[in-house]
């Protein structure tokens, strides 16, 4: 939110090559949870922040499930419009990080529910808490005035 009240979305870009910080690329969480996240949701033990989680895998589930399709439609986009800024490292760079995130290690076979829940499991604790996000953020209010 700014000093308004207005709601800002500021990460929009990671879903492909863009982090914030333009070209910093300060931001390497997976996502942003913060301190505020996490209490709103209730804690690690909490029933909002379970529900949160469990979500979570089922939608990398889905997300796995239909990587080929997904990283098709984004290879054809990265085909007729290159010039767009979520390809600005290249269109090969963007589908390999994006195959990366839908298929870890590499994988072509559908993720287990149990690795899927282990790796979802990752990304929330390589996220909550994440340092980097912190400064981030902290550099957003004092700079922008957004927090």
């Amino acid at each position: 939110m700014d000093k308004e009240g207005h709601l800002i979305h500021i990460d929009f870009g990671f879903m492909l090559t863009d982090a914030p910080g333009k070209g910093l690329r300060f931001e390497t969480a997976p996502f942003k949870l913060t301190a505020e996240f996490m209490r709103i949701l209730g804690g690690p033990e909490g029933a909002g922040f379970k529900r949160f989680r469990n979500n979570m895998v089922a939608g990398f589930r889905a997300l796995n499930k239909h990587s080929a399709k997904i990283i098709l439609l984004v290879q054809m986009v990265a085909n007729s419009q290159a010039d767009l800024s979520c390809f600005k490292r290249g269109t090969k760079i963007a589908v390999a990080e994006l195959r990366e995130r839908l298929c870890p290690g590499g994988t072509t076979e559908k993720l287990s529910k149990a690795t899927c829940e282990a790796y979802v499991d990752q990304l929330i604790a390589d996220s909550d808490g994440n340092w980097r996000t912190q400064m981030y953020d902290g550099y957003q209010y004092c700079c922008q005035g957004i927090f």
